[in-house]
């Protein structure tokens, strides 16, 4: 596949080159962070330095890379929590990541993170295998391993697959699907919901199932994913929906349906990746077909988006970044279009910001600097569209 840059016009991508430097100057200049993890913390930063550096080679980046590098490694034995979003398993992640593509120096990495690997492990077997949720619980955890273990990478997988094959729900008709804990002020504490989601629901656990039946070829991943695939064909909204897929579906009212939001996090922009890359790593072409149509349909959604910022999780820059991987997997230009107009959404947000503030905006996002929500993870989509070398950190999404 041939990656290639969306910019194409020197003003557009000296406009761009502007934001990521005064996105990349604040990063640099500020040091009060608090959490370490990749996707809420100095970790994400640090991932958004290396790509800059990737990008222009400049050796002040580098320098700054490795100055957030001594800081995270100096607070790395303070965290205790394993998980993937805020934990362990996505700090060494982007400590391999880095030593892969030569911005660190290490000799042999998986010795140097074979304690911590070790630790990780002890708190996924024993607590975290209860908890299928990806960002939080132990599905990331599990990923995380098969990412970067090729000894425990499998045993890990295959453990979460037995706890999934023991807590589904198996429907009648041949599809399944889990009983989700949900936190949303509209609902009864006591609603039981199935979330579709790719953050933290189904489209993760398929997403997974498709990794780890790529490493092994497991015949139960594969009967598993075939069985959530259902699932999502029966619960399409109606067509006159803006939006395939409802955020979740009530197990107390199976008919009631939502319009849910442009996003990586939540909808069907981060679900058609998951079908899409099961369907791939199956060789099925109705799983493949399916998903092109769920993506398909959401580049007429220039408005009734839902998106209410510039995060790469829920706003315009990640609806940018997820038509960009579309199109460098299709060459659709539909999905280039789409890249396009959701980048200058995410342009006009942050070309408001005052970098002078404490805070931002709400309009323009909800947090200062982490990857998920803040800019971090908005410079990392725009160089995105820029970079001539292909995007190999997106795995942390399940973008695969």
């Amino acid at each position: 596949m041939k990656w290639s840059s969306l910019i194409s016009e020197k003003k557009d991508r000296s406009i761009i080159d502007m934001e990521l430097t005064k996105i990349y100057s604040y990063l640099r200049d500020r040091n009060d962070y608090d959490t370490w993890g990749v996707l809420n913390g100095l970790s994400g930063v640090i991932l958004y330095f290396a790509e800059m550096y990737k990008c222009y080679h400049d050796e002040e980046i580098l320098n700054a890379l490795n100055e957030k590098t001594e800081i995270l490694l100096e607070h790395i034995q303070d965290e205790k929590i394993p998980t993937f979003c805020s934990g362990l398993a996505g700090i060494c992640w982007t400590l391999r990541y880095l030593n892969t593509n030569k911005l660190i120096e290490c000799d042999d990495i998986d010795e140097v993170l074979a304690n911590i690997d070790a630790y990780i492990k002890l708190l996924y077997e024993n607590y975290f295998i209860n908890n299928i949720d990806f960002l939080h619980g132990g599905v990331g955890i599990a990923y995380y391993f098969l990412l970067s273990d090729p000894k425990y990478g499998p045993k890990s997988g295959r453990l979460m697959l037995e706890k999934l094959l023991d807590t589904r729900i198996e429907n009648e008709d041949g599809s399944c699907m889990w009983i989700s804990p949900i936190s949303d002020s509209a609902l009864d504490k006591d609603t039981k919901v199935a979330n579709l989601s790719l953050s933290h629901g189904m489209a993760s656990i398929l997403a997974f199932l498709a990794k780890y039946y790529e490493v092994t070829n497991d015949p139960n991943a594969e009967q598993l994913i075939k069985k959530i695939y259902r699932y999502y064909i029966k619960t399409k909204n109606p067509s006159d929906y803006y939006s395939v897929f409802s955020t979740w579906i009530d197990l107390n009212n199976p008919d009631q349906r939502d319009e849910s939001r442009l996003a990586w996090c939540y909808g069907d922009l981060g679900i058609s990746f998951a079908l899409n890359y099961a369907g791939i790593v199956l060789g099925d072409k109705e799983m493949i077909d399916f998903s092109l149509a769920v993506a398909n349909k959401t580049t007429k959604r220039f408005t009734h988006s839902n998106i209410i910022d510039a995060s790469l999780c829920h706003g315009s820059s990640g609806a940018s970044l997820l038509y960009n991987l579309w199109y460098q997997k299709t060459g659709d230009n539909l999905y280039k279009e789409s890249a396009l107009f959701w980048l200058k959404d995410a342009i006009n947000r942050i070309e408001t910001i005052d970098f002078n503030q404490d805070t931002f905006d709400t309009s323009q996002l909800n947090n200062e600097y982490t990857l998920l929500t803040g800019l971090s993870g908005v410079g990392i989509s725009f160089l995105s569209l820029i970079s001539p070398d292909k995007i190999t950190w997106n795995e942390i999404l399940l973008l695969l």
